[in-house]
C-alpha cells in the first residue's frame, strides 16, 4: 500500500525520472490533516468542527492552486 501511495503522489519529470509531485503531496497531506483535525473536533464535540474542516480544505486547495500557477509561469519562462 505504501508503494501505491507513493506512486500516486509521483509524476515524471522532463528527464523521465519519477519525482514527488509537490502539488499532489500538498493537497493530499492537507486533506489528511483536515480530516484528522475535524475528527478530533467532532470527538470532543467542539462547536468549530465544521468551520475547521472547511478552512483546512480551503487552505489545501488554495496552496495547491497557487503552487500550480507558479509552476506554470516558471515553465513558460523556461520555454521562452
Amino acid at each position: 500500500m505504501t508503494k501505491e501511495l507513493l506512486r500516486m503522489l509521483q509524476s515524471r519529470s522532463s528527464d523521465g525520472k519519477l519525482r514527488l509531485d509537490l502539488n499532489k503531496t500538498t493537497l493530499f497531506m492537507t486533506s489528511v490533516a483536515g480530516i484528522l483535525l475535524t475528527t478530533y473536533a467532532v470527538i470532543v464535540q467542539a462547536s468549530f468542527a465544521e468551520a475547521l474542516f472547511i478552512t483546512m480544505i480551503g487552505a489545501g486547495a488554495g496552496t495547491t492552486i497557487s503552487k500550480g500557477v507558479v509552476d506554470t509561469m516558471q515553465k513558460r519562462k523556461d520555454h521562452e
